[in-house]
Order: C-alpha cells, then structure tokens, then sequence
C-alpha cells in the first residue's frame, strides 16, 4: 500500500502535457484518471513507473521522495515496488501462462518459491487450470487476467493500469472491473486506473 503524492509535477514533448499538476492519491484505493487520448493521462503514468522522465517537479510515495527534478533525484523503476497492465497484455506468447506470470520472478526466488507465487497469482485469477496453456489458446478476458496474475506475482504495493480494459467487449469489461477491484481490496494495494471510457 502506497500514498502517492505529485507536486507540481510537469512534462512537455512538443508542447506541454502535464503542467504543474499538484495531486494526492490515496492509499489502498483505486483512482481512475478519465479523459481523452491525448489528454496526458498515460504520460502521467509514465512519470509515475519511472518510465518517462518529468521536466520539473516531484514525485514521493508515502512521503518519501522518488522523483525530485530539483535535488536530481530519480529512483529506478525497478525499485518502485510497482507493476503495470497494459491494454495489450504484453505476453510473450511462445510462453505458456505460468511461464509468462514467473518471468519477472525467475532470477529472485528458487524453483519451490516460484511455482508457490506462481500458482498463487494464477488462483486470485481463476486460471490455475489454464497454467500450461499459450496465450493463443486463451480469450481476451483470458489474456488479461494472465496480465494482472503477472502483476500481482510481484506483490507490488501500486497497481498501474494503462487503458487496460480498452480492447475488451463491454460486458467482459465491466466483469473484469469487479474483479480486478476486489482483488485490490483483498491485497490492500493502491491502483491508479487510465481509461476514457466514463
């Protein structure tokens, strides 16, 4: 769990995308950032990942910086303690789902450790049984789920969702949203949710 804090927080590419954005956004919540494309709202994710750089501001998590444009200060994405789902998946697919969900994990844990997380994230999902399957031989919904189980897998303390319920029909995506909300609930973690969809 994770309390995020934006202070002044800008970017330009061509022109500016975010400009001066002051924004808390509380812990073991899902905040959902609604607006069109182009509005700067996954640049603003991007900042927040450690994907893109911001041009000026800060950026801390439970009070403690890890953007500070001023002090030069920019914490690595990798020590973020944070995953993120995207609208395509991102799976490789000559891995099966268990492969796809261990990837992140396989130079951190030992063999017995692994097939426990694994099998854990793939059971919050429902999709333990689909384990050795490839992502061709699953649905959409299918596929996401092996997205978020990814995610999860890492225990990460925020959960960054990039349009990812964008590519899916209406009806599985509004089943996909209950889930995914009680599954943030369950792990006490902190989302924050792009989308422009209302």
């Amino acid at each position: 769990m994770v309390a995020i804090k934006l202070h002044e927080l800008s970017k330009s590419f061509q022109g500016p995308v975010i400009n001066q954005l002051s924004l808390t956004i509380p812990d073991q919540q899902i905040t959902a950032l609604i607006g069109p494309s182009g509005s700067g709202k996954s640049t603003l994710l991007n900042m927040i990942a450690g994907l893109t750089t911001p041009d000026s501001g800060q950026i801390s998590f439970d009070n403690q910086p890890i953007f500070d444009a001023a002090n030069h200060w920019n914490q690595p994405p990798a020590q973020r303690h944070l995953a993120m789902v995207f609208q395509d998946f991102a799976l490789w697919p000559h891995m099966t789902v268990q492969e796809n969900v261990a990837f992140a994990l396989e130079k951190h844990l030992t063999k017995p450790e692994l097939t426990t997380q694994v099998n854990w994230a793939l059971e919050q999902v429902s999709l333990i049984d689909f384990r050795h399957r490839y992502p061709r031989e699953l649905s959409g919904g299918q596929q996401q789920r092996v997205a978020l189980a990814r995610a999860l897998a890492t225990q990460p303390d925020l959960i960054l969702f990039d349009e990812a319920l964008s590519a899916l029909d209406p009806e599985l995506r509004t089943r996909l949203q209950l889930e995914i909300r009680a599954l943030i609930h369950d792990q006490h973690l902190t989302a924050i949710f792009v989308t422009h969809d209302r």
